[in-house]
């Protein structure tokens, strides 16, 4: 239920004025060193580009004025930003232990741009279990930065794959360390009366009609959500649970 409870501050932030983008491990680039910001990048990027030609031009002027001559490390990584601030000149060559400061800066410029008073970021990224340590490093540094204002960071991981000398856990303690505010919130099972509620949604029925069902998905799934859904549609599968059209 990690992604659901995200999804619900998506719904109510955005409308609003605030900019929301989210990246989730993929196991096919699991070699792509931040490939999961790479797809968070790019949400931010294909927003820029639905708006009216005169409102990219403000936001193209901000690019350049934020990237300066550093403009290929984003576009490498997000080729959609080409079409708002077009081809991008060779960055030079710099000595490897250099490189990965260097791009952590200027993805922080990136993200300055989008951060403001007046539209606030928040940057969800899943799976945090599963990055690479190049793009933990990214987030430390985003997150330690103090003239990065204005930016809102969601992380979910399942604990479970997560033990005390996990590299994530160790980050996050660099990152308390340096002075940051990091809140932690557990997500518990469903209580039984949720998954009550939940049943009886899912199938239009009352609540008192659907208790025995309710209490075997409770047994099951031990409350999970994502659980419980799979379980209602394997008994939908197998015709165990099926519609009366006439009721």
């Amino acid at each position: 239920g990690k992604s659901s409870v995200v999804n619900e501050l998506h719904k109510a932030l955005v409308p609003a004025r605030g900019w929301f983008a989210s990246g989730k491990f993929d196991q096919g680039k699991r070699n792509m060193p931040y490939a999961t910001l790479a797809q968070a990048f790019q949400n931010l990027v294909l927003g820029v580009l639905v708006k009216s030609e005169s409102a990219l031009a403000v936001w193209r002027e901000a690019f350049e004025a934020a990237l300066g001559p550093n403009g290929q490390l984003v576009t490498d990584a997000v080729p959609e930003l080409k079409l708002i601030i077009g081809e991008q000149p060779r960055v030079p060559d710099v000595p490897p232990l250099e490189a990965p400061r260097r791009l952590q800066v200027v993805f922080a410029r990136f993200l300055r741009v989008f951060a403001q008073p007046d539209h606030p970021l928040v940057l969800f990224v899943d799976d945090l279990q599963w990055l690479d340590l190049a793009t933990l490093d990214c987030l430390e540094h985003l997150l330690t930065q103090a003239d990065l204002r204005h930016l809102l960071v969601i992380g979910a991981y399942r604990d479970n794959e997560v033990a005390p000398d996990h590299p994530l856990m160790r980050k996050m303690q660099a990152i308390r360390n340096a002075g940051a505010a990091v809140h932690e919130i557990a997500l518990a099972p469903l209580a039984r009366e949720d998954v009550v509620q939940l049943v009886a949604d899912a199938l239009h029925s009352g609540l008192e009609r659907i208790a025995t069902l309710a209490q075997l998905v409770c047994n099951k799934t031990a409350g999970n959500p994502f659980f419980a859904r799979q379980f209602l549609t394997a008994l939908a599968d197998e015709g165990l649970l099926s519609v009366d059209h006439a009721h």
